[in-house]
């Protein structure tokens, strides 16, 4: 074979020949690109075109001299097409060879002694349309994505035409790389005016990743919305490219820390002069939300710098690439690119083939955004990532919101809205200016004035505020023995008791950051939770490994006497951590402040006329943050707070005595506890409540009008509000009024709230919009790794073009004329389920780790048996037998709290998918309420035999006793060893007839108290089997 057409490699060569390096991070591979087509193609034809395309195509015979940094061209090269006959094979074993074959194309490194590409030809059996595959693999050292595009279909093509040899350019220098002084200077000013990098959520430092896995996951916008996005486009004298590029960057840049995206923009002149060769370069474009303030000045601004950026194109990208790490000093300055292929036309179809799928994989790149014309000129969009660096539901989330955007986009709406911004304003007074009354004075005094008075009731024990202060007064005298004083973080890793309480007073009566640590999560969690916050000591009754430790007995126990001390102060600086389930499938920690919970705590206590003389149930766990106005809320005013014990904490009953007892007066949960509460309490117990607030979940009308009928002069409060705007910040009194629709209600003083669309405008009143807040009670931040981060938080300009921060939740609602704004659900990912906040990707991540779990898919459903909504698992398997769901629930129980771990699985033979290959989660809903409602008899049969051992029914004569008694037989069909009590319908009465059918059959005492204790129907036969 002879040599010809030696010529030096040009920048980019050289810095894909680097990125196969494994030195650098995010590298180790080649620039990759990688397209699949299917169809039906003889073996020969399909040899005679490749044959025909390195005859003509200098590129296909390119060899690379990574030595010498120069390339040449063979005048001959052997064949780089490869025929995989798997048509001898049945169609589960071709498949699974298939994706062997596919896996190993897709992620091909070739060696640079060869030709740089490769063509293989799979045929299947018989018995499938498509029986030909055709798999492609090219370098980016040879091929940019035009020429690629370019040459596949010319050799897919139905004409017999020989293609036309590409023009030798050897020995012109490209324009991309000539170095102009003029461009130079022009991109030395630009990234002087860079603002940052892109800082997307990351699931490590990008500098400090080597191992590396790449995916694709995308989405399809119809072309009739892409052909009015053209239209409305020349109206404001808009590119339709630019338009389309900048919805894409909105949506992206909104997921961002900044709101700021910082790309690189791939460009080559093989288009123009449609040759078939490696032209290419990129320029870097940023994006801002924030600035200019409306979309289609940024939209134009966009264009623009794209416009000005090209003029400029001598400089090359790898050249301005170096002025960033100068500038930034990391190596990944980079890591997300847009490629624009809409000029390389259709995704060709022929009667022979048609293209299916692909991936590209560059070097030093974490995300690269790709987008091109279907088979069909739909618009075709598609993220290339590493998943070792991004979520794999995260992406989801972006493409589903890009999706949702393009539905809806109008660029006339978007100018009608920029012309009459009004519905979004600051608040009319800084937080520096704002006047909150000092709460914390007051719990000092009640502290030390108080005396006798009852501060807490536990365990039937009495706890005055002298005790309470005294106990307070110890613990801080061992902080300050410690060191401890503000900005230093104490994890309180207690059971809700007294000595929880007072490890919280003394904290924030000392300025010291306080972190209530969920004790019934797993180790490994708590772990994480400990380590995250950075905690400085750990206030527990047993050591944890590896934290330093305080032992709060010891303490406690104590003899001396100590003065109270006061150092705290009233304002932003961070006061407690609080963990809420996060996106990213690990727990935030929200950072809070006084500053924010004076706010809520004296607006309550006014609204609500609280006095010394209320009794408030803490039924709360103290990890919540309604357990925040528990504590501050009672005790600064003198009140008496009542504690359930960690034995009663789901025990409704025993509420019920404590409310009769100690005549509770005001009562603040979740939905789901005040159900509770209502189902086993009898009416007289409950009479002494004069308030019950509920927030958190949805206010049934139902319960609502129940609590009217029992108690008539009781008042009812809905509140709202996520952990990120402290405790509450949104609420409404319920009235008789209030009949079908329970409000959401108004924001309280200092905060405001509003509904916003997917392009962050204010909604129209009755529009479903995203609920958003800004104002005094924001949170901080989230606390990353002892970095504060302002993820998930907003910026956007209000009437008067000053920058406003917003938390936006993911719950959906709308304004109503009234000014109430009305909740009406959640964005897919984060569910509520009896008041606790739930990462469906958290729970779906750590059930895949599973290996009997193929699939696996988490909903939330209303289950009219017991009117609240139900945790659901609906999975796939590789494994045919039955599979034994409660010990999957056990190894969860490791891994998960139990509030996050699904009562109710649905085995499918596989998920349905969408039309753009997307889990079609509306039909899993539908699938879902089919079964709860209609008890459709695959699907319980499914749970029947995957829930319960066949063992633990045939041995359990209580258990089939159970299920024959005529209260509950109407369920029995659905009754397995872990189902809920409440689920299949037994409620108090059905309690008290089971406890007296099996005393009266085994002649034993059946107390109703301790079935009211049980969860699940295993509970209640193990505690029978007990007695007998």
């Amino acid at each position: 074979m002879k040599k010809s057409n030696v010529k030096q490699l040009n920048p980019l060569q050289k810095a894909y020949l680097l990125g196969r390096s494994e030195v650098l991070p995010l590298g180790g591979f080649a620039m990759h690109d990688f397209r699949e087509f299917h169809g039906n193609i003889a073996s020969a034809k399909l040899q005679q075109a490749i044959d025909t395309a390195v005859l003509h195509t200098p590129a296909l015979r390119t060899i690379i001299d990574d030595v010498n940094l120069t390339q040449y061209e063979y005048d001959a090269i052997a064949s780089r097409f490869e025929i995989i006959d798997l048509s001898s094979l049945s169609i589960e074993q071709a498949n699974d060879q298939l994706h062997q074959i596919r896996r190993q194309y897709s992620t091909k490194t070739h060696s640079l002694s060869e030709p740089l590409w490769s063509i293989c030809l799979v045929q299947l059996p018989e018995g499938l349309e498509h029986r030909s595959v055709v798999l492609t693999s090219f370098d980016g050292l040879i091929l940019d994505g035009f020429s690629i595009s370019k040459l596949l279909s010319n050799l897919f093509s139905d004409s017999d035409a020989i293609l036309e040899k590409t023009p030798d350019t050897t020995d012109k220098i490209p324009a991309y790389f000539l170095n102009k002084p003029q461009d130079k200077q022009y991109w030395e000013k630009k990234v002087a005016s860079f603002n940052g990098l892109s800082c997307l959520p990351w699931k490590t430092d990008l500098n400090q990743l080597f191992a590396v896995n790449h995916v694709r996951q995308g989405i399809i916008v119809d072309k009739t919305q892409w052909s009015e996005i053209s239209r409305q486009a020349a109206k404001y004298k808009l590119l339709p490219n630019v338009v389309l590029t900048a919805i894409i960057l909105e949506q992206v840049a909104k997921f961002t820390q900044e709101q700021y995206l910082l790309i690189s923009m791939p460009v080559s002149d093989s288009s123009l002069s449609n040759k078939i060769a490696n032209s290419s370069s990129f320029i870097v474009i940023d994006y801002d939300v924030r600035n200019p303030s409306n979309f289609i000045d940024r939209a134009k601004k966009l264009q623009s710098d794209i416009l000005y950026a090209m003029s400029h194109i001598s400089f090359s990208g790898i050249e301005i690439a170096k002025l960033l790490i100068k500038k930034y000093a990391k190596t990944i300055v980079l890591p997300v690119a847009f490629t624009n292929g809409l000029s390389w036309g259709n995704a060709f179809q022929t009667k022979e083939l048609f293209y299916h799928s692909g991936l590209a994989r560059t070097p030093q790149l974490a995300l690269d955004i790709r987008v091109s014309l279907s088979r069909d000129a739909d618009i075709e969009i598609n993220f290339d990532y590493c998943n070792t660096a991004l979520d794999d539901g995260f992406i989801q989330r972006i493409l589903e919101q890009i999706q949702s955007e393009f539905s809806q986009f109008n660029l006339a709406e978007q100018v009608k809205f920029d012309q009459n911004r009004s519905n979004i304003t600051a608040n009319q007074h800084t937080k520096n200016e704002i006047q909150v009354h000092d709460y914390l004075a007051d719990l000092m005094l009640k502290l030390q004035n108080s005396q006798n008075k009852i501060a807490l009731i536990f365990d039937q024990k009495k706890i005055s505020y002298k005790t309470l202060a005294s106990n307070v007064a110890k613990l801080q005298q061992a902080f300050r023995q410690r060191n401890l004083g503000r900005s230093s973080v104490v994890a309180i890793c207690l059971h809700k008791s007294p000595e929880h309480i007072y490890t919280t007073l003394a904290c924030t009566l000392l300025g010291i950051i306080w972190v209530p640590i969920d004790m019934a999560s797993p180790i490994a969690r708590i772990n994480y939770l400990l380590s995250n916050c950075g905690a400085d000591l750990v206030v527990s009754e047993s050591r944890i490994e590896n934290f330093p430790y305080l032992d709060i007995q010891q303490v406690l126990q104590q003899q001396e006497n100590y003065a109270l001390i006061s150092d705290y102060v009233i304002d932003e600086t961070p006061a407690y951590y609080l963990y809420t389930s996060g996106s990213t499938g690990m727990p935030k920690c929200v950072v809070l402040n006084q500053l924010a919970t004076a706010n809520v705590v004296q607006q309550t206590i006014a609204r609500w006329q609280m006095n010394e003389h209320d009794v408030c149930m803490g039924v709360t766990p103290f990890h919540h943050d309604m357990s925040v106005f528990d504590i501050f809320g009672s005790l600064s005013i003198g009140a008496t707070l009542v504690l359930p014990t960690p034995q009663d904490s789901k025990n409704a009953m025993a509420w019920a005595q404590l409310v009769s007892d100690y005549k509770i007066t005001i009562w603040v949960s979740v939905p789901a506890i005040v159900d509770m509460l209502l189902m086993c309490a009898q009416p007289h117990q409950i009479q002494s409540l004069r308030l019950i607030a509920q927030g958190g979940d949805f206010v049934k009308p139902k319960v609502i009008q129940n609590l009217q009928k029992l108690i008539p002069a009781i008042r009812l409060f809905s509140l709202g509000g996520p952990t990120e705007t402290t405790i509450w910040s949104i609420w409404h009194e319920i009235t008789h009024q209030d009949q079908d629709i329970i409000p959401y209600g108004k924001a309280l003083k200092n905060n405001d709230y509003c509904i916003l669309n997917p392009q962050y405008q204010p909604c129209a009143i009755g529009d479903v919009g995203s609920i958003c807040m800004s104002g005094i009670n924001l949170a901080n931040g989230y606390l990353i790794d002892g970095k504060l981060s302002d993820n998930d938080f907003i910026y956007i300009k209000d009437n008067v073009g000053q920058s406003l921060r917003l938390y936006k939740s993911s719950d959906k609602g709308y304004l109503r004329a009234d000014g109430n704004i009305i909740f009406v659900g959640r964005d897919e990912g984060y569910l509520k389920v009896k008041g606790v906040r739930i990462s469906a990707f958290e729970v779906e991540n750590k059930i895949a780790e599973h290996y009997k779990i193929q699939s696996i898919v988490i909903l939330a459903c209303f289950n009219p048996i017991y009117d609240g909504n139900e945790l659901v698992a609906i999975y796939t398997s590789n494994f045919d037998q039955a599979i034994d769901i409660l010990s999957i629930k056990n190894w969860l129980k490791q891994e998960l709290p139990v509030s996050h771990i699904p009562t109710r699985w649905i085995k499918l033979s596989e998920l349905p998918l969408t039309r753009n290959g997307k889990i079609d989660r509306k039909q899993l809903h539908e699938l879902v309420k089919e079964h709860i409602n209609f008890n459709h008899q695959d699907i319980v049969k499914t749970i029947t035999e995957d829930s319960t051992p066949k063992q633990s029914r045939q041995n359990s004569n209580v258990f089939e006793i159970l299920c024959e008694l005529p209260v509950i037989r109407n369920h029995t069909e659905n009754i397995v060893l872990d189902s809920h009590i409440i689920s299949v319908g037994i409620r108090i009465k059905q309690l008290n007839e089971i406890a007296k059918h099996f005393s009266k059959q085994f002649n034993i005492s059946v107390d109703v108290n301790n079935l009211a204790k049980c969860q699940t129907i295993h509970d209640i036969v193990e505690y029978i089997e007990k007695q007998i």
